[in-house]
């Protein structure tokens, strides 16, 4: 749509924020290019998971020839998605349950029917190609596609034709939830100084006495039964698993477990291998009424549903795995830990779905596959402990679009938020999507210490409580030095002139000595055990504490302390003389001191796909959980240790509530959680961006009283790429990335309780919420007014906080929602442009809806406008095998020069993108600017100029998601400031918070039909401050 030069056309593009707000001013000139045009493609040869092509194992040579799988994408909807567009068949969603039913007739005719097309369309691929081709997948449930063995250029061909929605090459995600963590990376943790642990021994009699994970989100409470609820173990619950596949033969899988418990197949039926009834039946499998089904990929090991890797057993021995007495493991060391343990849902079935190979590589198509397959199965709950660090559009990603199906169907989403904190805006995909429950990663109670002990000597009393979480061996007594009165503080190779005797070494960590050198340095010369003192601080200026410390197996005897608990060591053994002290070697204990920490390295918010969808949703367990794995049990950690807490936790809610939906057991579990977590120091409060709404409290969630519900139709209207508002979801969370003065959300809420509940708002300093005081009967809803007062809060800075709506029902815990607002300074970062339809050479326009904080005497700057310069080329991928191509083009920066903008204007490709940087060297992981929405192509960039003398533009373009060749047009202009052509006249005075327009007199001097011009303005609240409300972009095209 565009309008005349009388009105205007705002873009909004939320998910640019990031770029955006760095607007603030730009100027125009005469644009020198030093050089332009030249086609790369990457210069690697794999292209990690972590690159934005999501091919990850696409190579770089030209090869034609070379066969890959390819996921063809049909345009007509899905099963769990169709909704009675086609004449002859109905909607496959139920009026009366509202959830999908593969049993259904119209679920069954309706996908016979997609079977059909997909048939046709294999047909017709052959045609076009001359030859039978190999279909590896078909997919009707989760998303209508047919996988298919092609070469590059016949993905070409295929491509083309009709019916068909998007071609791109099978990408490969990794198994990244739980992490090897190196020495070097000082990713462990030191207790602090507590007095309330006790050894774990494991001794229960009964499961009342079981310690872990599960007790800390109080699966236990639910097990015995609360409120009204009969007590439930997940019984009758199918826990669907998709993941690397599953130790058949562990106890934690076995029909009776420790408890002496036989579950039993509540289906009467059974799944994949385990179905004596389906051509893969596999009478090998120990299949039982415990683990009812098992899944494998075809390319992956023939199918096999057996995990080679050990990540998928853990997780579905976290979620459902039985009660097991004295489960048992020894470490590189030869010592052995002992735990009882069980899962959070332990007398649930389960279905595992392998997705994954022993080398922790997740093809797309197998997920697909395994998402496709756990809807028709029917699950209750899914735990999807995979992801991938590029950040995808999940309202177009098809893996995001797959889990909305799922949801849809009814099944709840447990999804690992990723561990590549503590930076921000941090989290995977396909957790960033609104429709599934991401998981952070907190610590629990039950901690594997490794401490010092038997500490003597020294002229003061010797430090309590120093304690790692490494897991070796115990060893001494014995001396224990510091190397730093040796003269070799940091450990380093060849510094040190004694040999120790066996003596326990403490060394200062610096990340510039490897842990080679270290234990060079130290077992070496004859040390018995090492002690590694962590920096205050990490390299991105974190403050370190317990969440750095994890139970990570070493193959000598060390062990990380925290800083402060390194400080009081170091100053015990500068006293005196005669210090010795035993390594005691790992412990299970229980402190519940440590617990709610949330590791270092737990992804963190803000969502960048949908900056006012809160993501996390809601902290898990994840820090030295035992469970199942591969061969025998392992300590894990990661996000995809806690994510499956969260799936079994589902389970055993929709046990007792079968009638809530995954969105509303989402919503119990967030506004009855436990807020009081703390970041990764130990010391500070989380924020929701950390930690979303808190740490799962099963057994008040079980009790929760006010139920938030969302439909897959207003998840798709929310598309912020569409002119949708994800803020307005009606999510039991409240986002806004932008708020001037002040930000208002609206919720409905239903009574989960079968009794008249009452609620009280609990006043919170500058928030309020209408209504103050409602009665909810049972199945009744109230709409929930939130209004937040920015006033009070910095500008271009999020206020955080969690707004708590008290129970006054004996029985029904209170319901907290959190909080993450952006006091912006205006709205103008929301504007990714305003297009201006000039119908002759000079005219005006008016900007209406602008907001800004208070205005006392405006203040306006003008840039150009300015023509472009213009660059078309053409991107093919006919010929080749890349994933991806891009081109550069190196520009001299004019004098004076304030504003650079860079278009995409005309395309027919739907994935690029647009990267700005310094100097003359192309660098996709340093650059100043990006516009990168994926499998986005009109992407526009309006900002300041680099501060740089040369800058480079690249412009990126994918196979996946476009036509096998495209062109495009990049503008690029270099605005500098300048009122001659163009004036912008606003109130000299604006109250804050109220709307006001900028009216636009601009020149267009020569210009001709079709021709673009580009242009900006700056404002600012007073002399003082002359653009401190940022800049607009304004984009002219002569008619």
């Amino acid at each position: 749509m565009r309008v005349n030069s009388k009105h205007v056309l705002i873009k909004i593009f939320p998910w640019l924020l990031t770029c955006m707000t760095a607007m603030s001013s730009v100027h125009a000139a005469e644009l020198q290019v030093i050089a332009k045009g030249q086609g790369h493609a990457p210069s690697s040869v794999n292209i990690s998971v972590h690159e934005k092509s999501l091919s990850a194992d696409v190579k770089t040579q030209e090869n034609s020839s070379s066969v890959a799988r390819y996921i063809v994408v049909g345009q007509a909807p899905s099963v769990a998605s169709y909704r009675g567009s086609i004449e002859g068949y109905a909607s496959t969603k139920s009026p009366t349950t509202g959830k999908l039913d593969m049993r259904s007739a119209a679920a069954i005719a309706y996908q016979n029917y997609l079977k059909n097309t997909q048939a046709e369309l294999i047909t017709q691929i052959e045609a076009t190609l001359g030859r039978g081709v190999t279909v590896t997948g078909q997919m009707q449930v989760a998303i209508n596609a047919v996988v298919v063995e092609l070469t590059a250029t016949e993905a070409t061909k295929v491509g083309k034709l009709t019916g068909i929605e998007s071609i791109s090459k099978d990408r490969t995600a990794e198994l990244k939830g739980s992490q090897t963590v190196t020495d070097a990376s000082l990713v462990s943790r030191s207790g602090s100084k507590r007095k309330h642990s006790r050894p774990l021994i494991a001794d229960a009699k009964d499961i009342s006495e079981l310690q872990g994970g599960f007790t800390w989100i109080k699966a236990n409470d639910l097990w015995q039964g609360v409120a009204h609820a009969k007590g439930t173990m997940g019984e009758g619950m199918v826990v669907g698993v998709i993941d690397s596949g599953i130790n058949p033969y562990s106890p934690s899988f076995a029909v009776t477990g420790g408890d002496g418990y036989t579950v039993t197949n509540s289906r009467q039926t059974y799944y994949g291998v385990c179905d004596p009834k389906s051509a893969i039946y596999d009478a090998t499998f120990p299949c039982n009424d415990k683990l009812i089904g098992a899944w494998g990929y075809s390319g992956i090991e023939n199918g096999s549903p057996v995990d080679k890797n050990g990540h998928g057993s853990h997780t579905a021995g976290t979620a459902a795995g039985n009660v097991v007495f004295g489960a048992s493991l020894t470490t590189k060391l030869g010592s052995t830990i002992t735990r009882d343990i069980a899962g959070v849902a332990p007398h649930a079935n389960i279905i595992s779905y392998r997705a994954c190979n022993e080398n922790a590589r997740c093809p797309d198509s197998a997920m697909l596959a395994m998402i496709d397959q756990a809807i028709q199965d029917g699950v209750d709950v899914i735990n999807f402990s995979v992801g991938a660090v590029h950040g995808s559009d999940p309202w177009v990603a098809i893996d995001g679009k797959a889990f909305l199906s799922a949801m849809d169907a009814g099944i709840f989403v447990a999804v690992c938020a990723g561990n590549s904190g503590p930076d921000a805006g941090t989290i995977w995909t396909p957790a960033n999507s609104p429709w599934v429950t991401a998981v952070a990663d907190g610590s629990q109670h039950v901690i594997y210490k490794n401490s010092l002990v038997e500490m003597k000597g020294g002229d003061t009393p010797p430090p309590e409580g120093i304690a790692g979480e490494w897991i070796t061996d115990s060893y001494g007594p014995a001396k224990i030095l510091d190397a730093g009165l040796l003269g070799n503080t940091y450990c380093e190779k060849d510094k040190f002139t004694t040999k120790f005797d066996g003596a326990i070494v403490v060394c200062r960590y610096k990340p510039e000595v490897s842990s080679e050198d270290r234990e060079a340095a130290t077992f070496g010369n004859g040390a018995g055990a090492v002690v590694i003192v962590a920096r205050k601080e990490n390299s991105d200026k974190v403050p370190m504490g317990p969440g750095f410390l994890l139970a990570i197996e070493q193959e000598k005897r060390k062990v990380v302390i925290t800083y402060r608990d390194g400080q009081r060591l170091l100053a015990w053994l500068d006293s005196g003389a005669g210090h010795t002290a035993k390594l005691s070697g790992t412990r299970p204990v229980i402190d519940p001191g440590l617990a709610d920490i949330l590791a270092y390295d737990t992804s963190r918010g803000p969502n960048k796909v949908a900056t006012s969808v809160i993501k996390p949703d809601i902290t898990g367990p994840g820090k030295g959980i035992f469970a199942a794995f591969k061969e025998g049990y392992a300590i894990e950690y990661g996000t995809s240790m806690a994510s499956p807490h969260i799936a079994g936790g589902a389970a055993l809610i929709q046990s007792i509530h079968p009638d809530w939906t995954p969105m509303q057991i989402q919503s119990a579990m967030m506004t009855t959680s436990t807020p009081w977590v703390r970041k990764p120091d130990g010391i500070r409060q989380a924020t929701p961006f950390d930690m979303g709404a808190g740490r799962l409290d099963l057994e008040r969630a079980a009790r929760a009283g006010l139920l938030l519900d969302e439909t897959r139709d207003n998840f798709l209207k929310a598309d912020p790429y569409e002119g949708g508002d994800p803020s307005r979801l009606n999510l039991a969370s409240l986002g806004q990335q932008s708020c001037i003065t002040t930000c208002t959300w609206q919720r409905t809420v239903t009574s989960g309780q079968d009794i008249t509940t009452h609620w009280l708002y609990q006043y919170t300093p500058f928030i309020s919420v209408t209504p103050v005081y409602f009665s909810l009967a049972p199945g009744e809803s109230q709409t929930i007014t939130f209004t937040v007062d920015m006033m009070h809060t910095p500008a271009d800075a999020w206020r955080f906080d969690q707004i708590t709506i008290k129970s006054l029902t004996y029985g029904v815990p209170d319901a907290h929602f959190p909080m993450a607002a952006f006091s912006a300074s205006s709205n103008f970062s929301q504007l990714s442009g305003v297009d201006i339809v000039a119908e002759t050479d000079e005219g005006h326009t008016t900007v209406s809806g602008l907001k800004a904080r208070m205005v006392t005497d405006a203040q306006v700057t003008s840039y150009g406008p300015q023509k472009p310069t213009q660059f078309s080329d053409t991107i093919s991928f006919e010929d080749n095998d890349y994933g991806w191509y891009y081109y550069d083009y190196t520009i001299q920066v004019p004098e004076g020069a304030k504003r650079l903008v860079a278009d995409i204007s005309q395309t027919e490709a739907k994935n690029l993108e647009i990267y700005v940087g310094e100097g003359t060297e192309v660098d996709f992981d340093n650059y100043s600017y990006a516009s990168n929405n994926y499998n986005r192509s009109d992407q526009y960039l309006n900002v300041p100029v680099p501060d740089a003398k040369t800058i480079w533009i690249a412009v990126r373009g994918y196979r996946d998601g476009n036509p096998p060749t495209f062109s495009y047009q990049l503008n690029v202009a270099m605005l500098s400031e300048s009122s001659e052509n163009l004036t912008v006249e606003v109130p000299s005075f604006v109250p804050a918070g109220q709307r006001f327009n900028a009216d636009v007199h601009y020149q267009l001097p020569d210009s001709e039909a079709g021709e673009r011009y580009y242009g900006a303005f700056a404002m600012g609240t007073d002399s003082d401050h002359p653009d401190n409300l940022g800049a607009i972009g304004l984009n002219f095209v002569r008619k």
